[in-house]
């Protein structure tokens, strides 16, 4: 859930596409929280971006952690900022963790091998 196209693109490409994971993007916090519910099913990792227009990330994090369906999934904030607050915030909205944005490409690319690694291959998370 990212609302800046060119790092959704550059995350899309190096997470998903290159990576064979699929990726459901949405450009604001509405369609997050529209897309989210009209899921059947809990999806297996949230990358959510706490500068989302309209309904802002932390708002779609404690509408995740309400729902019954996705309250479980394992939410990563993935954000530009490093405030202590934002942070802070997002812990205590109970994301998973909170990583702040890659300055560069190559740095975006390991971000993204370690963080699908972590989540879907080492972790053992809700079904």
């Amino acid at each position: 859930m990212e609302d800046n196209p060119a790092d959704s693109a550059l995350f899309r490409l190096l997470c998903g596409s290159a990576r064979n994971v699929s990726i459901t993007e949405v450009p604001d916090g509405r369609s997050a929280i529209a897309t989210l519910d009209s899921a059947e099913t809990p999806f297996r990792l949230i990358v959510l971006d706490i500068g989302l227009p309209d309904i802002k990330g932390f708002d779609v994090l404690s509408w995740i952690r309400a729902s019954g369906t996705h309250r479980l999934t394992p939410v990563v904030v993935l954000s530009g900022s490093n405030s202590v607050v934002d942070v802070n915030l997002s812990y205590d909205l109970r994301a998973s963790c909170f990583i702040q944005k890659p300055a560069d490409v190559d740095q975006y690319a390991r971000l993204c091998d370690e963080l699908l690694s972590f989540w879907l291959k080492v972790a053992i998370t809700p079904l």
